[in-house]
């Protein structure tokens, strides 16, 4: 590990490096976080999570349409905003209660076919229906959207891993 002061001009920053022995490549950070406040570990975990909000974007993108707003609006943008995070955070959500090491993109990808209809028997007050509509959509996640093992996909780069690492 490799954290050094490094001013060009007026300009002071950090320059953080780690080799990744099972990537057999360094990893380089710029910063101006403070040494004293930052380790070089926050520094990397920080810049993990950045990555991880990225992911969130690129996928609202994909699956609410982010590509063009029909309105100039500002109001109007910020709230079609809110709402995506919202339906993201009960996608995610009621996924992962539903399976707990769901993929949670492949649910967000069919999330109409899942989740609508428990959307649908609640909006209709069809509270007979939801726990048939339930168990259907467990056994759709099931099938349809495991986890699958990739060799990246470790516990501590993971966004929750990174905050649980923060605030330790």
């Amino acid at each position: 590990m490799l954290d050094l002061k490094v001013r060009r001009g007026k300009q002071e920053f950090r320059v953080v490096r780690s080799w990744f022995a099972e990537e057999k490549r360094f990893c380089i950070w710029l910063t101006n976080l403070p040494s004293e406040t930052y380790t070089a570990n926050d520094i990397m975990a920080i810049y993990r999570s950045r990555w991880q909000v990225e992911l969130l974007f690129k996928e609202l993108k994909s699956h609410t349409n982010w590509q063009r707003f029909v309105t100039a609006q500002k109001a109007i943008v910020d709230g079609l905003i809110w709402d995506s995070l919202l339906a993201l955070i009960i996608r995610r959500s009621k996924a992962l209660q539903i399976m707990p090491t769901v993929s949670l993109f492949q649910a967000a990808k069919n999330v109409d076919v899942w989740l609508l209809p428990i959307f649908e028997c609640i909006s209709h007050k069809a509270w007979s229906e939801i726990g048939t509509r339930l168990e259907w959509a467990c056994s759709y996640i099931f099938k349809n959207a495991q986890k699958s093992t990739q060799r990246k996909s470790k516990k501590n780069i993971a966004l929750d891993g990174i905050y649980a690492g923060l605030n330790a």
